[in-house]
């Protein structure tokens, strides 16, 4: 008896689960529907650009061995 309450209890949680994850997928869909103008697709490719710029300067800068007390007199 145990078993079959265990088994109706997965088999809810599995319902709920995959309801769940219907509407998630179909409120994906529609934000996903709609295509970007050109106008946002160029802003953010400038700010994908703009962001590796920032990250190769960070990089850089990190490989610039630090100076010791000894180095700056």
């Amino acid at each position: 008896m145990k078993a079959i309450f265990g088994l109706l209890g997965l088999l809810v949680a599995l319902a709920i689960v995959v309801t769940v994850v219907k509407q998630q997928m179909g409120s994906a869909s529609k934000a996903l529907g709609q295509p970007a103008s050109s106008a946002q697709g160029e802003s953010v490719r400038m700010q994908s650009q703009q962001a590796q710029q920032q990250f190769r300067q960070a990089v850089e800068a990190a490989m610039v061995p630090a100076r010791t007390a000894s180095e700056e007199q």
